[in-house]
């Protein structure tokens, strides 16, 4: 490992995930006679570095805190392509999760090699979101199929693409795959990276210094062939990014250029977005990136365990998926699955990378400590009638009807998760009910929680008022 991807691994876990995909993402660093030169997209996020992440990258990189102005150097623009000294190279740009800003990438000419016949890593591009990295399961699918088709080719085609869904559910993976395959299919098509908090960050920085410098760092972007804007919820804190985004768009299509927009809604289901701006992006093709269902979690997180070298059986890889799902409302995130590799690498340091049963019981319990506390039947019965607006005799009675049935079984399913008792003692808790009725009714409820996404925010709901969360 190369000291700045080692720096890397140590800002991930001091910074957001936000704060380090607008900010450390798109830095490219370059090693020079001993010294680190960091070179930033604009001077406005070159300026935020100095100020804000100095002495943690310099801890980083082992650089003590006194000499970190001398022995790191920010720079503006693109990093010489010379040979530098050190381990690091160009082709150490960003291990970085990709969602920098403001980075024309021109493909690569000819063969598309690099030095020795390697090939060329592309700044802003995080090398490892690709299409073939990519997970595909029901969650997903249409997502991935529309993606590869906006690539396939620049003429009687969509030129806007807009990803929705859920934060950590691959919409940037989604999204630099199709930049990726872009550059592959056109080496010399213009390429520009940008994360909706970064522009928003440079704009408001650029506007203290006047019109012609907000020109100047807009202008790569109306100058490129195809934009990748990240996180679009950013830009609506400010009118002044989105008059400048939507002169940024309306450049572009008005040259024939393309653009894919990653959002957590339907634009124009965004009230703070401008009327002009939610017009234009509800002309382009919109596709949802569903939350993760359980079998293409646990698809993710096996292909990442490979990945780092762990073996990670397919009954051990559920039982983890299953814990981590009860920390998190039935839901699953791409960066939850990478936290829980990337901490039972370390459990199974010296064990040969195995990860048993036990193993991930020990992890589960000290990452939910709140699944420890045991609830009694009587108090999950009656919060659950409080929120469906029915006695706690109702939900224990033998009336059916549908949304009394469907209260019913939730009851059972938080009762059998939060008391940590069998079901036969749950079903008499319920009139006597046969504990084969309250099984399946838990697998019912288990099952609908997978499909529907309204069940599952209303169990997260209620479980965490249950745990006092």
């Amino acid at each position: 490992m190369s000291d700045w991807e080692a720096c890397l691994r140590r800002l991930r876990k001091e910074l957001s995930a936000e704060e380090f995909d607008a900010e450390i993402g798109p830095l490219q660093p370059r090693r020079v006679d001993g010294k680190w030169e960091l070179y930033a997209p604009n001077r406005y996020l070159g300026d935020a570095i100095r100020r804000k992440h100095l002495s943690l990258i310099a801890k980083g990189l082992g650089v003590s805190g006194k000499d970190a102005s001398k022995a790191i150097v920010i720079k503006v623009g693109e990093p010489p392509t010379g040979p530098a000294d050190g381990s690091t190279d160009a082709g150490g740009f960003s291990e970085a999760r990709g969602a920098g800003e403001p980075e024309s990438m021109k493909g690569p000419k000819g063969t598309g090699k690099g030095p020795r016949g390697r090939p060329r890593k592309t700044p802003g591009l995080e090398p490892a979101y690709t299409f073939s990295n990519f997970v595909v399961g029901q969650c997903n699918k249409s997502a991935r199929e529309a993606a590869a088709e906006f690539t396939k080719g620049f003429d009687g085609q969509s030129r806007l693409l807009v990803l929705i869904g859920p934060v950590g559910h691959g919409k940037t993976h989604l999204m630099h795959a199709i930049g990726h395959e872009i550059l592959r299919r056109r080496p010399k098509t213009a390429v520009q990276v940008c994360h909706g908090r970064v522009l928003l960050q440079s704009v408001v920085a650029a506007i203290r210094n006047g019109s012609d410098a907000v020109q100047r760092l807009v202008h790569p972007y109306k100058s490129a062939d195809v934009l990748l804007f990240d996180d679009l919820k950013f830009i609506g804190r400010s009118d002044k990014t989105q008059e400048e985004f939507l002169g940024i768009f309306d450049a572009l299509t008005a040259k024939g250029g393309r653009v894919v927009v990653a959002s957590d809604r339907l634009p124009q289901h965004n009230p703070k977005l401008d009327n002009g701006l939610r017009s234009r992006l509800a002309g382009g093709t919109s596709v949802f990136i569903d939350p993760l269902d359980q079998a293409t979690a646990i698809s993710i997180l096996r292909k990442k365990a490979k990945a780092k070298g762990i073996s990670l059986r397919k009954n051990v890889a559920e039982r983890l998926v299953l814990g981590l799902a009860k920390s998190n409302g039935h839901e699953w995130d791409v960066r939850q699955l990478e936290g829980a590799v990337q901490s039972l690498a370390l459990m199974t340091q010296g064990k040969g990378g195995r990860v048993t049963m036990k193993l991930v019981d020990e992890y589960l319990r000290s990452l939910i400590p709140s699944l420890n506390r045991r609830v009694a039947v009587e108090e999950v019965i009656r919060v659950v009638g409080d929120h469906y607006g029915y006695r706690p005799t109702d939900i224990r009675g033998k009336r059916r009807f549908q949304q009394l049935v469907h209260a019913r079984h939730m009851a059972m399913y938080l009762c059998r998760e939060l008391t940590n008792q069998p079901y036969a003692y749950i079903g008499k808790a319920f009139k006597d009910r046969h504990h084969t009725t309250v099984k399946a009714a838990c697998v019912k409820m288990g099952g609908l929680m997978q499909q529907k996404p309204d069940a599952r925010a209303e169990y997260c709901h209620l479980r965490r008022k249950l745990l006092g969360k």
